[in-house]
């Protein structure tokens, strides 16, 4: 019998975005403060800096907004589209690729949008998954990777929302403003970290091979009567 590998770095991501849901549910101030990528002061002030001193030199806020969610939908929201595209590159690339795939999305995406609404408090898990469906689908165009096909259905979807968010639709219908910076980011260096997967050939080494994707729990009596292993 196999068992998939548990995506334990997708899971820990989605744990660390139930307690940043928690933090502006409860509110907590001081852990939203910390949070963000733009200091509280900048943001109550509404003064404005560089982006690239946003983080005012806290290395964490570049990663920590993602952490940060407005409402339980945009946790479950995210949670749920990063389970099964994170998961998915989980499993077929090796964990510090990986860890690295997902360090580099939530830093470019949270740049990207520090520098689009500055300054403002911005977060979610959005920027990073549009990070994976960049580099996700550049890598199944290139048939690289022996990556389970999403379908058209799901990149027409994800092109759609992405085009909406530019548009009055979600303000108007949800009151929900959209973190556009974070999604045309994200995107674009899922792309280049695709390309850059399928394009340099040292890079192949980032991928498991095709069984190490599961664990062997039990063997089995192959006998002829036996049903196939799952």
């Amino acid at each position: 019998m196999t068992r998939r590998r548990l995506p334990w770095q997708t899971l820990a991501l989605i744990l660390g975005g139930s307690f940043g849901w928690f933090c502006m549910s409860w509110p907590w101030p001081l852990a939203i403060a910390a949070l963000g990528f733009w200091p509280a002061a900048l943001v109550d002030n509404g003064r404005s800096m560089h982006w690239l001193l946003g983080a005012d030199r806290d290395l964490w806020r570049w990663w920590t907004p993602a952490l940060l969610h407005f409402s339980l939908s945009h946790w479950l929201f995210n949670s749920l589209a990063l389970l099964h595209l994170g998961g998915l590159l989980e499993r077929r690339l090796k964990p510090v690729w990986y860890a690295g795939l997902c360090a580099l999305g939530i830093a470019v995406s949270n740049a990207a949008q520090g520098a689009w609404s500055q300054p403002h408090l911005f977060g979610g898990l959005s920027g990073l998954i549009f990070a994976l469906i960049g580099t996700y689908g550049l890598l199944e165009w290139r048939g690289f990777g022996q990556l389970q096909p999403l379908g058209r259905g799901f990149y027409a979807f994800s092109g759609l929302w992405l085009i909406l968010g530019f548009t009055p639709v979600f303000s108007s219908l949800l009151g929900v403003n959209v973190a556009n910076g974070a999604h045309v980011g994200g995107l674009m260096v899922g792309v280049f970290a695709g390309a850059a997967l399928a394009l340099i050939p040292p890079l192949a080494h980032a991928f498991r091979s095709p069984s190490a994707t599961s664990l062997n729990l039990a063997e089995v009596d192959t006998k002829p009567h036996d049903s196939p292993r799952d």
